[in-house]
């Protein structure tokens, strides 16, 4: 059964509202706020949205319209020694324009790759792509950036400005991530890079056979669910990810670019080159790359050693039997190698940093979000997507949220969402948008 999976924008009090001081907000709340730029109602606190771009609005009985600024967080000031030589960009299947020039401006000058993205995010955003870049040059989890499980296994060093990343099957599923701020399907195009420098790689326990070190997106909610089990096979639904195995009695090691459905369908395409024999050299950096093209219905992956330019390179299609996945958030993901076969139990206990990270999505379902009012309504409109349906919901409390009407599906062009306003002194609303 295909799970439908739902991109919620929700409005965040950064600061609790004096007139709702009773309010309480998740961890996972204040994890996903970001600061934006957001219109207010009479009140003196900011909103904060975790989707680019959006706004969020408090009516209140006496309208007298703000609005309040604040600079996203970067650190712009980070130097480090760039990495890799030039590009070597495959020609066997083209990348979209914007994506493909974009991860060459990130590997090729990492010493300046925060401020390019920065100022390249607008020139990206006319040619309808989002960027998430990281450089480690702060702490990530000031930035958006969450983890779960095992929190030890992901640590942000300040000296290096890179993450620690320890992969260890015997521990339960972990991931550091970030969420997109949209959906992802095998109708978008879209991409995600890192440097990867491994300094060992072995078995975790007596399970001696390989298990996956992984990096990629998924869908967030639905991998931190108990029943979620990469080993097994068929309980780790909605995964575009690189894997990397290590050698073993049976295969070589080998990197692979990993596709599983929405109904747990991994994807394989028997007689082609599903993957590479290629080895991961320890203590020397790589980079890694993945970019999905929804034209060709391909993946892409690229593997570049920093110590003498090296470049190899695979693609696979999606096969055609292959149905659809929805995918939210890029993890850096730890899995327990849990629900295997008996008699071919693998693991891993790698240890490694990871470093410029760059994720080029499709821009998020609602943008230039604006509100406005009368006497007797109040509302929103915002530049909507095809293949998307919005409701607009309404709170007093930041706690229940019920929709104001029926949903509307999206356009590809403005779309307009109204409600009556009923006897209450103030109201929040949000919009949802859902991908079916």
């Amino acid at each position: 059964m295909l799970v439908r999976h739902i991109a919620e924008v929700i409005a965040v009090v950064h600061d609790c509202l004096t007139t709702l001081s009773n309010c309480h907000f998740s961890d996972k709340e204040k994890d996903e706020a970001s600061p934006e730029t957001l219109v207010r109602f009479r009140v003196a606190e900011c909103l904060h949205s975790p989707l680019p771009g959006l706004k969020a609005f408090l009516f209140s009985s006496s309208f007298s319209m703000h609005t309040c600024h604040s600079d996203p967080c970067c650190s712009a000031n980070k130097t480090k020694t760039n990495r890799f030589l030039p590009a070597l960009v495959s020609q066997h299947q083209p990348v979209p324009g914007s994506i493909q020039g974009h991860l060459k401006d990130q590997r090729m000058k990492k010493n300046r790759s925060f401020v390019l993205a920065v100022i390249a995010t607008v020139a990206v955003a006319s040619a309808n792509a989002e960027t998430l870049s990281e450089n480690f040059g702060s702490d990530p989890f000031q930035r958006g950036w969450a983890a779960f499980g095992n929190t030890n296994l992901f640590q942000w060093n300040p000296s290096s400005q890179s993450l620690d990343v320890t992969w260890n099957s015997s521990q339960s599923n972990s991931f550091f991530w970030h969420p997109l701020g949209t959906i992802l399907n095998r109708d978008d195009d879209f991409s995600f890079a890192f440097d990867l420098l491994l300094r060992e790689v072995g078995p975790a326990s007596e399970y001696v056979s390989a298990f996956q070190l992984a990096l990629g997106m998924l869908n967030i909610d639905q991998a931190q669910q108990p029943g979620f089990l990469r080993g097994s096979g068929f309980d780790s639904p909605n995964l575009v990810e690189f894997d990397y195995f290590r050698a073993d009695a049976f295969f070589p090691d080998t990197a692979f670019p990993t596709a599983i459905s929405s109904n747990m369908v991994f994807n394989y395409n028997p007689g082609l080159q599903n993957s590479t024999n290629y080895t991961i050299a320890l203590d020397t950096w790589h980079r890694i790359q993945m970019t999905f093209s929804a034209s060709s219905q391909a993946i892409l992956l690229e593997i570049t050693r920093s110590s003498d330019n090296s470049h190899v390179q695979v693609l696979q299609p999606l096969n055609e039997t292959f149905t659809d996945f929805r995918v939210g958030a890029f993890s850096i993901s730890s899995y327990n190698d849990g629900g295997q076969f008996p008699g071919f139990e693998g693991s891993i206990l790698a240890r490694g940093s990871v470093d410029n990270i760059l994720v080029i999505t499709p821009t998020p379902p609602v943008q230039h979000l604006s509100s406005f009012t009368s006497n007797e309504t109040a509302g929103v409109t915002f530049m909507s997507r095809t293949n998307f349906s919005y409701t607009l919901e309404r709170t007093t409390d930041l706690q229940h949220w019920s929709p104001t009407g029926v949903s509307k599906p999206g356009t590809g062009g403005w779309l307009q969402l109204e409600d009556e306003i009923v006897e209450t002194i103030h109201a929040f609303y949000r919009v949802r948008a859902v991908r079916p």
